[in-house]
């Protein structure tokens, strides 16, 4: 994805909803975006884009996609995809069961995902950001 691509992904999905994300009477505290350290994301343009609209930005440690939940459960779908690999013919076989897996059994990982998230975010700065390699 080109950077201005991004941009204009951002002006047209984020910008209309950001000021109902900023805080209610119950919520006052600021809401960060979230994204990882893609070349596109931390490109010059886009991170004056952020500076310029007020949004601000999660820092993000490099090397951490444990600490994304949505890259758990892509890992366990694909993990559950490769135990019915042998029935999977096509690529719309593929698509058919990933809807299901999805819908019925990834519910069960989001809780335990979420639960879990302290022990990953203390996990990475005590590595400082740093993967641990077996």
């Amino acid at each position: 994805m080109k950077n201005a691509t991004y941009i204009e992904i951002l002006d047209s999905y984020l910008l209309p909803y950001f000021p109902k994300l900023r805080g209610t009477s119950s919520r006052q505290s600021p809401y960060f975006y979230q994204h990882d350290n893609s070349k596109v994301h931390v490109a010059f343009n886009v991170q004056k884009w952020f500076n310029e609209k007020h949004v601000k930005v999660l820092d993000w440690p490099s090397s951490s996609p444990g600490l994304n939940p949505i890259e758990n459960l892509w890992g366990i779908l694909q993990d559950l995809l490769y135990e019915k690999s042998p029935i999977l013919k096509t690529s719309e076989d593929v698509w058919q069961e990933s809807k299901k897996i999805w819908y019925n059994q990834l519910n069960e990982y989001i809780p335990k995902l979420y639960k879990s998230m302290p022990f990953r975010v203390e996990e990475v700065l005590v590595r400082k950001g740093k993967r641990q390699y077996m």
